[in-house]
């Protein structure tokens, strides 16, 4: 293999090796024999039963049964296929909008998790951002089993898309979401800095390259990667303080650095928002489905994401510079230890996980064979799912070890 060729070159070789091994014949399961067993149901039926691509079909309806917090969400919605090399996957993500709701721009998602034997990754990331973390806003998800046009299609995730507004990222009306976007797409709207590898994607406000908002934006985020990067950088009146929400940065690092989040490593996902007059801030999380040891060992070199060792995102562009601060480190440490000495909370959000997915996983299999043999048995199905699981607790919890002695050292 060419040495030459880019990193998404390599991954999309990745997927479709991955395909290619996973090209069964599709078992169909009716979405009449899925019973109520503690999560919601959600079924979606298009027009037609037309087929959902990438671009939204219109009219479709959306039912969901069993949750009191999700009820809102029945009706008339447009639904389109997402992601990017998720996409690829036999299992689809979507993403969908309520055809009349209270907030019509508002986007809604379906999470496949093709890539997380677990099924629980997300929900374990995003858990932290919401209960042990100060992140302005992290995603709120529920486990689903998902049927489109009455077909079974396995356990899923519904929640919140990263959107903004007042219960999404509050920016107000002139502030700015941003992600750092290596698979940023020809017709999004991009910007490059100096110092970063991958360019970053403009998702809010709606400009046009090379227009007045465009450089007003492009000029703030270098001006600020200059202050971090100036000899004086520490300096507290005009360093990268000035620019940066330290606290914001540090809760966003300790948890994308616990689970080595390896689209973290300022690659894609890394989003940061500013409201007009504030700091820019990282977040919100998103995206953990290969993180906390789950990652493809592959021949291009991805096993060290997976071992529970060794710093992951401390040498990233920004955060190696923010590293040579001494307040920042002092924050890392500080918040650190909030993390580690509760970090039981991590394992009791995994047993409440395991415990209400076991009994889907049978099901999930059949229809993609991610834990074992389609045709596997469902005793023989759950013990493999409560096998990775507990491994995936064992990992984490040498993570965290590895992580204290060696953040206390710095």
């Amino acid at each position: 293999m060419s040495p030459t060729l880019s990193r998404n070159t390599l991954v999309l070789i990745c997927v479709l090796s991955c395909l290619v091994s996973c090209s069964d014949d599709q078992v169909e399961i009716p979405g009449s024999d899925i019973s109520y067993t503690g999560i919601p149901i959600v079924s979606i039926q298009t027009p037609e039963q037309v087929a959902v691509k990438r671009q939204y079909v219109q009219h479709s309806i959306l039912d969901i049964t069993y949750s009191s917090d999700l009820m809102f969400l029945s009706g008339e919605i447009m639904i389109k296929g997402r992601g990017n090399t998720s996409w690829v996957y036999p299992k689809k993500p979507y993403s969908f909008m309520q055809a009349n709701g209270p907030q019509p721009a508002a986007s809604w998602v379906l999470l496949a998790n093709y890539d997380d034997k677990s099924l629980m990754r997300n929900d374990v990331a995003f858990f932290m951002g919401r209960e042990m973390s100060s992140l302005d806003f992290t995603p709120r998800f529920w486990f689903a089993d998902f049927i489109l046009n009455g077909q079974y299609e396995g356990v899923y995730q519904i929640g919140e898309g990263i959107d903004v507004g007042a219960d999404r990222v509050d920016v107000g009306e002139d502030g700015i979401l941003l992600e750092v976007d290596g698979k940023s797409r020809y017709h999004e709207v991009t910007f490059s800095t100096t110092r970063l590898t991958h360019p970053i994607n403009i998702h809010y406000p709606e400009v046009l390259e090379g227009s007045a908002e465009y450089n007003e934006i492009r000029s703030y985020v270098q001006k600020a990667e200059d202050a971090l990067f100036a000899e004086n950088f520490t300096d507290e009146k005009d360093g990268y303080r000035k620019y940066f929400d330290i606290d914001s940065f540090v809760e966003w690092y300790i948890i994308n650095e616990i689970a080595k989040n390896v689209d973290a490593a300022f690659f894609t996902s890394c989003f940061i928002h500013l409201r007009k007059g504030g700091k820019l801030k990282m977040g919100p999380l998103w995206d953990f489905s290969m993180a906390f040891g789950g990652h493809k060992d592959n021949e291009f070199g991805h096993t060290v994401a997976n071992v529970p060792e060794n710093f992951y995102l401390r040498n990233v562009r920004w955060y190696a510079r923010l590293f040579q601060d001494p307040v920042f480190v002092a924050k890392v440490k500080e918040r650190f230890n909030h993390f580690f000495s509760h970090r039981q909370m991590i394992f009791d959000r995994i047993d409440v996980d395991c415990q209400l997915l076991l009994h889907k996983v049978y099901l999930d299999n059949r229809l993609w064979g991610r834990l074992c043999d389609k045709n596997a048995s469902e005793k023989k199905v759950e013990s493999a799912y409560q096998t990775h699981v507990e491994d995936m607790k064992e990992w984490i919890e040498k993570r965290m070890q590895w992580l204290k002695t060696n953040i206390d050292a710095l």
